[in-house]
């Protein structure tokens, strides 16, 4: 998440959605919003397994020797977990899509037209 921000702008914190181009409007089946806010609620119990995972491979580093695959492997597990920990604990900005209705007979542009 994250990235790195435009000269003059302050960082941006993580966002759901679109985050590549902030200021384009998104587009999404109307039950999305529910489903994005399930997962925004859903952090703090994510963020709980990810640490726990942490520990886990931190335990696995620490009973193995550094110069082994197996070493590596695990160090590489408590790092990718710290990063992704880093990350939800920065907080989520969601930005949740506007809702359409969209039909099988309803084409991206037909789809477009109508949020202009």
């Amino acid at each position: 998440m994250g990235g790195i921000p435009a000269a003059g702008r302050p960082p941006r914190r993580a966002a759901f959605a679109n985050e590549v181009f902030p200021e384009a409007r998104v587009v999404g089946p109307e039950g999305s919003v529910a489903s994005l806010q399930r997962e925004v609620a859903s952090i703090p119990s994510l963020l709980e397994r990810l640490r726990r995972s942490r520990d886990s491979y931190a335990e696995w580093a620490a009973a193995t020797s550094p110069d082994s695959v197996e070493g590596r492997e695990a160090r590489e597990g408590v790092a990718a977990f710290e990063l992704g920990i880093a990350d939800l604990e920065q907080g989520i900005e969601p930005r949740y899509p506007t809702p359409r209705r969209l039909t099988r007979a309803a084409s991206p542009a037909k789809a477009m037209e109508r949020i202009r």
